[in-house]
């Protein structure tokens, strides 16, 4: 399968979505889709660092089931390319993207209830039945409503910007989402410096309310409908979503590179599981300190990927290997 074939697959599948279309890139559209992302990191914060401090340090519950309900969405992640593949080609009411997202959202927002049931359960007994049931409910919810709503956000983030600036499109979208990763510790870990169950109630509200507001808010109004005047026979064959996967993952440079993003993934994130825990046990921290361990960190991280975007801003992807190797090598 060469490029070209790559390529004439792919932009068969993409519709032809009117969102915003204008000339100029504008900064104010982005950064306005970038406010997605505030709810984004305040639920991984509080799905990760502070629920997995309180499991591991606080009720001594082994690290290997907290880290396995952890590692659910990317168990489940050809759901992200299913969902991609349905707002390309199965529009509803005429939007591609926004329903797919708000859906996909909306399952998130019902999984922090069930986060709080569950640590009360298990807070009595780390064995509770019920407890775990609703633990494993809580992580498939947020797993399945992450992946389902991911790729059409970056879809219509792209859909968005100019061709020529979808890159920085996406970029800034996802450098905001990390940027607020310290900012979303740093609150939780002053509000939450040592575990009681209300206060624990008062952030999985705060989230739900918080997270809701900005994930209607980005991204209301920016998708326009299709035009419905085209007849079925005007229309496009689509092929099916698993002749088009089998096709794109007969390419070895794809299979490649997706082996090279999960091996990157595991890298960045496996820490997440031992890190609140490892602070707690070894150096007696509060649940406030460890969960603000990841301020130090990300934010570290922002200050890099912002140098990077500013030094290396003039060159090509296709110049950018000797990153690529340096932090892969590191």
């Amino acid at each position: 399968m060469t490029t070209s074939d790559t390529k004439i697959q792919v932009e068969s599948l993409s519709p032809q979505i009117s969102t915003v279309e204008e000339e100029s890139f504008k900064f104010r559209l982005i950064f306005r889709l970038s406010t997605f992302q505030i709810g984004s990191a305040m639920a991984d914060i509080l799905m990760t660092s502070v629920w997995n401090r309180i499991m591991i340090s606080n009720f001594g519950i082994p690290a290997w089931p907290v880290g396995l309900l952890i590692a659910l969405r990317y168990l489940l992640f050809p759901l992200s390319l299913w969902a991609g593949y349905q707002s390309d080609t199965h529009p509803i009411r005429r939007l591609h993207r926004t329903p797919y997202i708000w859906f996909g959202r909306l399952m998130m927002i019902l999984s922090f209830p069930l986060l709080g049931l569950s640590l009360g359960r298990l807070a009595e007994s780390s064995t509770d039945l019920q407890g775990w049931l609703l633990a494993i409910l809580c992580f498939l919810f947020f797993g399945a409503g992450t992946l389902i709503s991911g790729s059409p956000f970056l879809a219509l983030v792209r859909d968005s910007a100019p061709k020529e600036k979808q890159g920085l499109a996406i970029s800034t979208v996802e450098t905001v989402m990390i940027a607020f990763f310290p900012i979303s510790a740093i609150t939780f870990g002053y509000w939450l410096e040592s575990y009681d169950q209300t206060t624990f109630w008062q952030i999985i509200l705060f989230t739900m309310i918080v997270a809701a507001f900005f994930w209607i808010f980005a991204i209301i109004g920016v998708e326009k409908p299709e035009n419905g005047n085209q007849s079925k026979s005007e229309q496009p064959r689509i092929a099916s979503f698993v002749d088009t996967f089998k096709k794109i993952w007969s390419d070895r440079r794809t299979r490649h590179f997706f082996a090279f993003l999960a091996i990157g993934t595991v890298a960045a994130w496996a820490q997440d599981n031992v890190l609140e825990p490892f602070g707690a046990e070894v150096f007696d921290m509060s649940v406030g300190q460890t969960t603000r361990l990841n301020a130090f960190w990300q934010g570290a991280l922002v200050v890099v990927l912002i140098l990077a975007a500013v030094l290396r801003r003039k060159y090509p992807p296709e110049q950018q290997t000797g990153i690529t190797r340096m932090a892969s090598s590191s």
